[in-house]
């Protein structure tokens, strides 16, 4: 859904399903940083840094939502306290 490095300036909020973040090592591997449920932010940080850190990849079937960039900082703008 999101690959580390890309630099889509989307997020998605997951609305069923389960997914799960990971990096990329330098040797190749892989490690997992978090599992996201419904109702989590999936690429908020490559929305709000410009390019993604990690990969998020579907662990069961999912459906989510797009947030466009410039919908997300048009509310972070109006409502700052949301932002943080």
């Amino acid at each position: 859904m999101i690959h580390q490095g890309q630099t889509d300036q989307s997020a998605y909020v997951l609305a069923s399903g389960w997914a799960c973040s990971y990096k990329i090592l330098p040797g190749g591997t892989r490690q997992i940083v978090d599992f996201q449920v419904p109702g989590d932010f999936l690429g908020l940080r490559s929305v709000l840094f410009r390019t993604s850190d990690h990969n998020v990849e579907p662990i069961t079937p999912v459906q989510a939502s797009e947030v466009k960039q410039r919908d997300l900082l048009a509310a972070f703008t109006a409502t700052p306290r949301l932002a943080t």
